[in-house]
Parts: C-alpha cells; structure tokens; sequence
C-alpha cells in the first residue's frame, strides 16, 4: 500500500498534477482497505474458515496494488513488459470471480 501511494505521489509530481485532495482520497481508500481487511480476518474466525475469507481478500486487494503500482510507474513513464501486466491483470480477474 505503501509503495502504491509513494508511485502515485511520484506520478503526481512528474505529471505535474499535485492535489491535496486527491491524495486524501488515496489515503482514506488504503484506511477502507485495512477496515475491510479486519472485517475480513474477523469473520474468518467467527466462521472457523481457517484463512479462506482472509486470503482471499488479501490476494484481491495485493493483485490490485500492484496493478496500480505498475499504472503509476507506466505514467511516469517506466516501461512495462506488457506480458507483465496481463498476467497480473489476468490472475486479478481469476480472483475476483471466486
């Protein structure tokens, strides 16, 4: 989450779009994340899934960073192999259909 926020204000900078508001709404989207999170490994152990419920949401929310770390870093122009992010893209569209 971390390094997806850092890209996103690098991005930011070398785009020449600062906004104080938009990097308040990243902030508060990563704290949902962490609610979502808890609620997550908290009904997992409501419901004795042994992991399940945690992982899954774990793996969904890890593929999407780092499809947006690798989005900001394309904008900043990094070259990204594109096989790359259609193989992430790919196991993120695997995940969200379970």
């Amino acid at each position: 989450m971390l390094l997806d926020y850092v890209t996103g204000i690098a991005k930011s900078f070398i785009n020449n779009k600062v906004n104080s508001t938009l990097g308040a709404k990243g902030i508060i989207k990563k704290v949902g994340y962490l609610c979502v999170i808890t609620v997550s490994v908290l009904l997992d152990h409501l419901l004795n899934m042994d992991g399940a419920i945690r992982s899954l949401v774990l793996t969904i929310f890890i593929f999407n960073e780092i499809l947006s770390i690798l989005e900001n870093s394309s904008e900043m122009g990094v070259k990204i192999p594109e096989i790359i992010y259609k193989s992430l893209e790919k196991l993120n569209n695997n995940q969200d259909s379970k």
